[in-house]
């Protein structure tokens, strides 16, 4: 399977001395590994009740291009933006469970469905995600066990989604992922979201995984794109830790905020044989040229 998510996210400033960070494109592509993959679910109706649970991993690239007003080297501002494209690197792991009657209570994604003896429910985990850029950089998300629990010491990366049977149309169904990533390697230390990037599919699923179906009718409009089916996010914002090194003790800096997030998943050529996941993250690098060039 191949899937190509593309995201657009825009940071602003929200300290006259870390200033703001923008994202406006990230592609992931790979290639799946055999050992424990899926079978695909779908279509027809029903088709979330007969949902296995499985278990993909592969090898992900990230294409990120942003812009951003702080030297990421020294921490000092600039007085001009400067944006350039970044490539990130590396392992990715999506875990489903079966599926259920309902989701009720977790602390993260709440109540999802209703309890009817209906199977319309499946609960997914972004578990384990390791991309490395340049200069060092690394992009994580996933608290590194798939099995739908957080299992990490607080302040945890624990990535939770849904899959929900739309309700009068059992062909299809909605979808989102709460996000928590870190980027590490900057100037600033690691950077992380308090709150989780909510990102859910502008289009009911006509199964999974999604590159080898056409999908229902935009249901959740997003920026322009040209892809069948995209996961878009509202505002979350951006942190790093304070004088003791530690998140989420009361003196994190807040560095910027994304505005929106579009995750975009293509539809490959029949011949194409490599697998994507979507992820919407953000990083930083100081990459100058751009700018010089922008300049001259």
């Amino acid at each position: 399977m191949k899937n190509t998510f593309l995201s657009k996210t825009i940071f602003s400033q929200a300290t006259p001395v870390l200033g703001a960070v923008a994202l406006s494109a990230i592609a992931l592509v790979g290639m799946p590994q055999s050992a424990k993959a899926a079978d695909t679910c779908g279509p027809g109706n029903d088709w979330v009740d007969k949902c296995t649970s499985g278990t993909d991993w592969f090898n992900s690239n990230a294409y990120i291009d942003l812009w951003l007003n702080f030297d990421p080297q020294t921490g000092n501002p600039l007085s001009t933006p400067f944006g350039t494209q970044l490539k990130f690197s590396g392992p990715t792991h999506i875990f489903r469970g079966d599926p259920v009657d309902a989701i009720i209570g977790h602390p993260l994604l709440g109540n999802r469905g209703t309890i009817n003896q209906h199977l319309d429910v499946i609960q997914t985990e972004i578990f384990d995600l390791q991309l490395t850029g340049p200069g060092g950089l690394k992009l994580i998300a996933g608290d590194g066990i798939g099995n739908l629990q957080d299992d990490q010491v607080h302040p945890s990366l624990y990535s939770p989604g849904v899959i929900i049977e739309q309700p009068g149309n059992s062909a299809l169904a909605d979808s989102f992922f709460n996000v928590f990533f870190e980027l590490q390697g900057t100037a600033l230390g690691p950077l992380r979201n308090m709150n989780p990037a909510i990102l859910t599919a502008n289009r009911g699923l006509a199964g999974i995984p999604p590159d080898k179906f056409t999908h229902g009718p935009e249901i959740n409009p997003c920026p322009p794109q040209p892809f069948p089916i995209a996961y878009c996010g509202g505002p979350v914002d951006l942190w790093a830790a304070g004088a003791d090194g530690e998140f989420w003790t009361n003196d994190d800096i807040n560095v910027g905020r994304i505005h929106s997030e579009t995750h975009e998943i293509a539809i490959p050529e029949p011949s194409t044989a490599a697998a994507s996941i979507f992820v919407g993250l953000a990083a930083m690098f100081g990459l100058k040229r751009r700018q010089q060039s922008n300049k001259s």
